[in-house]
């Protein structure tokens, strides 16, 4: 009951704390705690109908996981792990109605984002797992440690996450309306060197060519530190046909079995990896290293100077000789 008077008073203030495991002190710089920001209240029907629907039977776990970093493959893991065919294998991506993007302010983002949380809690009919790109506020926080105490946080390469975002925001754009090349670089940084039209996914695509890809990932790290969530890898789970090892992909497989509690015997391992790659719904190559066919020396540049200690942190490079 504590918890949900804490989610009745919606607090007015969302702050951004680093709770990055094991940084540097002295690498913090590009993670600097921003301004405390004001959100827009909720009724608190809402949060009533939210509260009576969970009370009844909690999320077994959660999944959170940042845009375009590898969602429907932790998906179909887990799915395939529970004994269950995936939904999502072979289907085809829905058609969206491109937009024209337009300047999103952090706030105007989060606000979005807390609409879309509730909308899709509401939706729920029958709690057992929940998934969302749910960016990190203390009122998230204590909402997954009171109604999904086990989660699962999903990261990769922002390199090639932004290249994927980039192929999906183009491949969904009107034609003849996107510039490639100046979308990956307004991505990077934010300057917003072309106006191009995205798609509908909330405000996702606009918040990152509003101010960068370092200011989005920001929104989401916090959760690797955070009480019971475990962080899953791209890169190791994708095993050897995404260009990455089979060793690690069977590590990290385990590693989710035993965070989730859920038994693995040696023949479900082995069905597990056998059937993992690919055949999900935004599926199109799932390669790890990417970027490195794509990004031009403007790119690399660019990315350098603003997500180059991002990517240190993170452990994905030891400095910027890459």
């Amino acid at each position: 009951m504590k918890h949900m008077q804490h989610y009745l008073k919606i607090i007015s203030l969302i702050t951004m704390p680093l709770f990055l495991h094991g940084i540097d002190e002295s690498k913090k710089t590009y993670l600097q705690d921003p301004a405390p920001m004001k959100t827009v209240n909720v009724s608190t029907n809402h949060w009533e109908t939210i509260k009576n629907k969970l009370e009844k039977k909690t999320f077994k776990f959660a999944k959170i996981t940042i845009p375009k970093s590898g969602t429907h493959l932790l998906h179909k893991c887990i799915a395939l792990l529970s004994g269950k065919k995936p939904n999502d294998i072979e289907k085809k991506s829905k058609e969206s109605t491109p937009r024209e993007c337009k300047k999103t302010t952090r706030e105007i983002f989060i606000n979005a984002c807390k609409r879309d949380f509730i909308q899709k809690i509401l939706a729920i009919q029958d709690p057992s797992t929940f998934s969302h790109h749910l960016i990190y506020t203390a009122e998230y926080k204590d909402f997954i440690e009171r109604y999904a105490p086990t989660t699962l946080f999903l990261i990769r390469d922002p390199r090639d996450q932004l290249l994927s975002f980039t192929n999906w925001t183009c491949e969904q754009s009107k034609k003849g309306t996107v510039d490639f090349d100046n979308m990956i670089l307004d991505f990077i940084d934010g300057k917003q060197r072309y106006k191009h039209c995205a798609v509908k996914m909330g405000t996702a695509a606009d918040f990152i060519w509003t101010l960068g890809i370092t200011e989005f990932y920001k929104l989401f790290l916090p959760w690797t530190s955070a009480r019971n969530v475990y962080t899953v890898r791209f890169e190791n789970l994708v095993g050897s046909k995404g260009g990455g090892s089979d060793e690690l992909q069977i590590q990290e497989i385990r590693n989710i079995a035993r965070h989730l509690k859920i038994p693995l015997t040696d023949k479900k391992l082995n069905s597990v990896t056998t059937n993992l790659f690919g055949g999900t719904g935004t599926f199109v190559k799932g390669q790890i290293g990417s970027w490195k066919k794509s990004f031009t020396p403007e790119h690399k540049a660019a990315f350098k100077r603003v997500a180059g200690q991002l990517l240190i942190d993170l452990g994905y490079e030891k400095d910027l000789n890459w």
